[in-house]
């Protein structure tokens, strides 16, 4: 799935009428979860994770997650 920026996201669901889910992971198997269930409904969703664990991470790491 591709990223796309969050107005032409919520621009899109509301010109078609549709709702995007917003999804709060605390770790890296529920974020894989969320994603692999929107992928395979091919439904758009907003995914955030946790902001305690932003300190352990290097950029690259966080980079993975936005992939």
């Amino acid at each position: 799935m591709p990223l796309i920026s969050l107005d032409d996201m919520m621009n899109h669901a509301k010109a078609e009428s549709y709702a995007v889910g917003y999804f709060e992971t605390w770790d890296l198997r529920s974020m894989i979860s969320v994603l692999r269930a929107a992928e395979s409904a091919s439904s758009p969703v907003i995914v955030g994770f946790s902001g305690i664990y932003l300190p352990r991470f290097l950029d690259e790491e966080l980079r993975w997650f936005a992939s």
